[in-house]
């Protein structure tokens, strides 16, 4: 028995393995503190269009909101596909100062679905749809390291401008 591939399919298939690399978090060592280093990295965030959508104090956690990025990605339930992106930056206690790791949570969702405003108890609206509309995307294009990059650069930068100086 023969299968026949349709063209969407072949476009789907090769959206969906021929791009895209592992992200690699950053992580770094700042003299600032945790408590403190939350409010440094909410700001900076901001000021970098990514509105923190939840901040919690006591895992030292940070998320952005959830973000179309209008990166085209393979189809989702048949429906073209972009993939949708949150930043989340964690701080722990660390010796006199905080570790801080910068990495990002990305998905497949279904073109149109990215924009839907309601928000569950544990984070954005996308896990509360399980595969309908929205799936996991572990692998990320090369340019969103680069985003990842900079932005922890910045962090690191700001972090450091208000860190205590020692002598």
């Amino acid at each position: 028995m023969r299968t026949r591939i349709s063209p969407w399919g072949l476009l789907a298939l090769a959206l969906g393995t021929a791009c895209g690399s592992t992200q690699k978090p950053v992580t770094f060592v700042t003299s600032a503190n945790v408590e403190s280093g939350i409010d440094i990295v909410s700001r900076t965030l901001a000021a970098e269009g990514h509105s923190a959508t939840s901040i919690d104090r006591q895992t030292g956690i940070v998320l952005t909101e959830w973000q179309d990025t209008g990166f085209g990605y393979g189809f989702v339930n048949q429906q073209p596909a972009n993939i949708v992106r949150r930043y989340v930056v964690i701080l722990a206690p660390s010796g006199n100062g905080a570790n801080v790791t910068v990495r990002i949570d990305t998905k497949r969702c279904a073109q149109g679905w990215s924009t839907m405003s309601g928000v569950d108890r544990q984070g954005p609206w996308i896990v509360n749809l399980p595969g309908a509309y929205c799936q996991e995307s572990p692998m990320i294009p090369g340019s969103f390291q680069e985003d990842i990059d900079a932005l922890a650069g910045k962090i690191q930068q700001a972090l450091a401008a208000t860190a205590p100086k020692t002598i």
